[in-house]
């Protein structure tokens, strides 16, 4: 219920101060001709918002009664399963706000082109195809959200919306835009992300007032000159913290990401080339069939003869790396053999890259086919969403057949990966079969990954021919795998390319292609002096031979260690088929530091600056290492279980969270062991471990003297393991039974507050909820926790008490009850470096949640300081429809009232005649008496001011569990 948009008399609150499912059946008793026209409520007609998203009503057909309510400003039906909107939908004229967001709409009725008012319009999540006619009348419609709807296109009269200013498409099968809609200057906000989109029409150069605009994971290899070249930054990260065009996982250019400069010049010239080559990458489980496939590969398709050397002739301990010129083409494929041995599996994603042609093996050897390819899939989503996996089922004759659920495979991973599955046997089929099932699609994968990288002047091939050539003499000649950053940048100078953002950029796309490998941090503009350019092999070479050769304790192994085992000829391996891929490799100290660098860069060790002298890998712990028995306390005074299920859970998030712990200054990890460690840390310990069959990632934290120091753990975790994505099951656990959260939801949303267990009496559904995160989508899940143990009298935020000394709840971690601790204390303490400059985020998030969209852009002008952000247009609230502002003080010891009315000041300077009202946030207690001049100069320009300070601002943030979280329990 949205408060500020009632205005029903004082005798007539009452029907409203329950949900609002009543209101809904009132008005169906009118549809149904039970209600007669004299009983109907005065409230029909002056009635300005209904709010019925999460009631519960199980109506499929929204009533006629509707448009009765010729008042109304703001519907929300959200989630409602309505399938069929009533004609009179028409008659709310005055209608601002309409949200059916999750609702099982296919259509909309006509008369929606009759709402000449509505400003805002969601449509998301619902089966929504197409638009009608009557849309284009729309004329005030200013935010229009059509994502994960159905929509194919968009009509040409979609540029009669001349005042749309956000447009949300993101994860629609769309996959072009009308030209005639980049006449729309006043668009600010259109997100493309996860849509088939392959271009923008030059036209939409002509978006002068866009601030934002998101392609991410599209398949857009071009941007109109007047974006690329336009005022906003072309960012290439997958994160979005500001105003800008996001191409994060996009096929474009190298050259869109140098610079305008070097763009603009790209843009200009003439004829391009392509690179002709591409990587193939072949994974998979050991013993699955790819060193023989490769080889066969490299044979034209030939079978392994019955005399000469085997296809096959051992295990692959590292990457080999293999060129093959396709015949008849000017097209060369890198093949890439990595070793399938499971401790290796962490190294593999120094090189994982989008534009990358995937090969998955499984074979009959392997009982759990579907399991293991699951494993190598979320991999490879991780690391290259988007790409097409190719999945060969190698068949041996004399182990059957494998049985692979593909179907159950595809739906997971489809809207992240494309798979295609080849059946066949690699060593028994004939070469027309291996040529036509193998060979064949993925040079055409390799063609199309090449097509990705687009065209490119020619001293970028000269460039990449000298770099090959170079890193061949020195392999060659010095027995060294890699030339410095000196010898690149020469390159580059002596091809004209001398813009350093350039030379940058080319070597991270030289990495990506296979040509190289290299680290160049993402925020730097130019090529480090200690850069290298490495040949592969000289990397998994000397990190292979450290796994296997040195002698580690729990994961340690020592430095002095490191450098005799890389400085000298290959010593025994700890597996009996161990040989080093590259035994003629030698290493000095310099490059024994070089290697570990690179490997800290994917948390694949860690070094501590203290002790020097030693390495943690947790790749060379051992299962062997788990403790039979690791001691728990009996009655800790505060006790959380943590556990997130996953279809199949990576080796890798362990270790990860292994050395992240490390880094975070955790260093007493007693014990380690594959799969998990024992963590301890000031005022509390726990154990990390995975469970159920690897699929459950289970952190049971303890506390020594209250539950502070574990629930800061606690978020810790949450953060670094990411939100939750679709294909994690999620569960409560209370008193060792488990509840799946779906159900416990739907039991909230349909009034049933309590639940029966298997084993136990009735529970209270919300205060099983209460153990659930809330920054966390409960549509999507969250995570597991188990909470156990006596706790002392518990009481909520309104000080009523939840649950009596000596009873286990799970209530106690719940984020709705963060309110009794939220100060500006604990806020100036998160941030005591620059508390301003995050009371001003703060401010920020706060404003876009309360009167506009999440998905709201703000524009800021720094040469006019009166307010945080230009002016926008309210989309909800007492201000709707007005352009309205804020300005954000924090203060220290004593407000500074000089600095509220100088702000003041500037606003009118700036703004008059363009605001309508400024609300000022403040952390401290303001008197009306101290800002009354204040208001005065304000209201005479026309301005209203909304002081909300103190302990108000703090009530407000509290209706918003996300910035609790984010700003006072970070």
């Amino acid at each position: 219920m949205i408060d500020t948009y009632w205005t029903i008399p004082e005798e007539d609150r009452e029907i409203f101060a329950s949900l609002n499912k009543k209101d809904f059946e009132t008005l169906c008793a009118i549809d149904d001709g039970t209600l007669p026209e004299e009983e109907w409520p005065a409230w029909l007609k002056t009635l300005n918002a209904l709010d019925l998203n999460g009631t519960g009503i199980k109506a499929t057909i929204l009533p006629e009664s509707i448009g009765l309510l010729s008042n109304l400003q703001y519907l929300d039906l959200g989630r409602l399963p309505v399938t069929e909107l009533p004609e009179s939908l028409g008659q709310l004229t005055k209608l601002e706000i309409l949200d059916l967001s999750g609702t099982r709409i296919t259509a909309l009725p006509e008369s929606i082109g009759q709402l000449s008012g509505l400003q805002s319009l969601n449509l998301s999540w619902t089966q929504i195809t197409a638009l009608p006619a009557s849309f284009e009348q729309l004329s005030g419609l200013q935010s229009l959200d059509l994502s994960h709807t159905n929509i194919t296109a968009l009509p040409e009269s979609f540029r009669k919306l001349e005042n749309l200013q956000n447009l949300d498409l993101h994860n629609t099968v769309l996959a072009s835009l009308p030209p005639s809609f980049g006449q729309r200057s006043c668009l600010e906000i259109l997100n493309l992300r996860n849509t088939p989109i392959t271009s923008l029409p030059e036209s939409y150069g002509n978006l002068l007032c866009l601030q934002f605009l998101d392609c991410r994971n599209t398949r857009i290899t071009s941007l109109p000159k007047g974006l690329a070249l336009g005022p906003l930054s072309i960012i290439d990260k997958d994160s979005v913290v500001m105003p800008g065009i996001y191409v994060y996982g996009t096929d474009l250019p190298i050259e869109y990401f140098a610079g305008k400069e070097v763009l603009a010049k790209y843009l200009e010239e003439g004829e391009k080339q392509r690179f002709r080559e591409a990587k193939l990458i072949f994974l998979g489980d050991g013993n699955a069939g790819k060193t023989f496939t490769v080889t066969r590969f490299r044979k034209d398709g030939e079978p392994e003869p019955a005399e000469g050397p085997p296809y096959s002739p051992g295990q692959t301990h590292g990457v080999m790396p293999h060129d093959y010129p396709v015949p008849g083409k000017d097209f060369t494929l890198h093949l890439w053999d990595f070793g399938g041995q499971e401790m290796f599996h962490a190294m593999h994603r120094c090189f994982l890259t989008r534009n990358t042609v995937y090969v998955l093996m499984v074979s009959t050897r392997d009982s759990e086919h579907t399991r293991r390819l699951r494993y190598w899939l979320h991999s490879i989503r991780s690391f290259a969403k988007g790409s097409t996996v190719t999945v060969i089922v190698n068949n041996f004759d004399d182990e059957g057949r494998a049985d692979v659920d593909k179907i159950s495979l595809k739906n997971e991973f489809k809207t992240d990966l494309t798979l295609e599955f080849v059946e066949l046997s690699a060593k028994d089929a004939t070469k027309q079969v291996f040529t036509k099932k193998i060979m064949n699609p993925l040079i055409a994968l390799a063609e199309q990954a090449d097509e990705n990288f687009g065209l490119h002047p020619a001293a970028y091939m000269r460039v990449k021919d000298r770099i090959r050539q170079a890193l061949k003499n020195a392999y060659k000649e010095k027995k060294q795998g890699y030339i410095g950053a000196d010898a690149y940048i020469q390159a580059c100078t002596e091809e004209n390319i001398t813009d350093p953002m350039e030379q940058a950029a080319l070597l991270r796309y030289f990495t990506d292609l296979g040509v190289c490998f290299s680290i160049i941090p993402p925020e730097k503009d130019a090529v480090p002096k200690d850069c290298r350019l490495i040949e592969p092999v000289w990397l998994t070479n000397a990190l292979y031979a450290i796994i296997e050769e040195c002698r580690p304790v729990r994961g340690w192994v020592g430095m002095d260690a490191i450098k005799h085992c890389l400085g000298n000829h290959p010593g025994k391996g700890r597996s009996k088929d161990y040989v080093r891929v590259a035994p003629e490799l030698r290493y000095d100290p310099g490059d024994c530091a070089y290697v570990l660098r690179v490997a800290e860069e994917f948390s694949l060790v860690y070094r501590d600056s203290e002790e020097p002298g030693s390495v943690f890998l947790p790749a060379m712990c051992n299962y062997t290492d788990r403790p039979k028995h690791i001691d728990r306390p009996d009655d800790p005074p505060f006790r959380v279980v943590y556990e997130v299920e996953y279809p199949y859970l990576p080796e890798t998030v362990v270790q990860k969270l292994m050395v992240d712990c490390l880094l975070e200054g955790y260093k007493k990890q007693t014990t380690c062991w594959r799969g998990g460690f024992r963590l301890e840390g000031q005022g509390f310990a726990g154990v990390i471990d995975t469970a159920a069959e690897d699929r459950a990632l289970r952190i049971d934290l303890w506390s020594t003297s209250d539950e502070l120091p574990v629930r800061a753990m606690l978020r810790w975790f949450r953060t670094k393991l990411g939100v939750p994505d679709n294909n994690r099951k999620e569960y409560i656990i209370y008193n060792g039974e488990r509840f799946s959260v779906r159900r416990l939801l739907n039991s909230e949303n349909n009034e049933l507050y309590e639940i029966v267990g298997d084993t136990g009496p009735r529970l209270n559904v919300r205060m099983l909820l209460g153990a659930f995160p809330e920054q966390y989508d409960r549509e999507q899940g969250g995570t597991s926790i188990t909470v156990n143990g006596p706790y002392i009298d518990q009481r909520d935020n309104r000080g009523q008490q939840i649950v009596a000394a000596g009873e286990q709840a799970t209530i106690t971690v719940s984020s709705a009850d963060r309110g009794t601790d939220l100060t500006w204390q604990r806020f100036s303490t998160n941030y005591s470096n620059n508390p301003q400059k995050e009371f001003e985020h703060l401010c920020t998030d706060l404003f876009r949640l309360e009167f506009f969209n999440r998905q709201t852009v703000f524009r800021r002008d720094p040469n006019n300081p009166g307010v945080e952000v230009h002016p926008k247009k309210c989309l909800k609230g007492d201000y709707c429809g007005e352009p309205i502002s804020f300005q954000s003080k924090f203060f220290g010891k004593a407000v500074k009232y000089a600095d509220i009315s100088d702000s003041a000041k500037k606003t009118v300077k700036h703004y008059s005649g363009n605001i309508k009202a400024c609300y000022l946030y403040c952390n401290c207690e303001l008197t009306e008496a101290s800002y009354a001049e204040t208001e005065v100069h304000l209201n005479k320009a026309g301005i209203m001011l909304e002081v909300v300070a103190g302990e108000e601002l703090l009530d407000r943030i509290r209706e918003y569990p996300e910035l609790v979280e984010r700003y006072f329990y970070k």
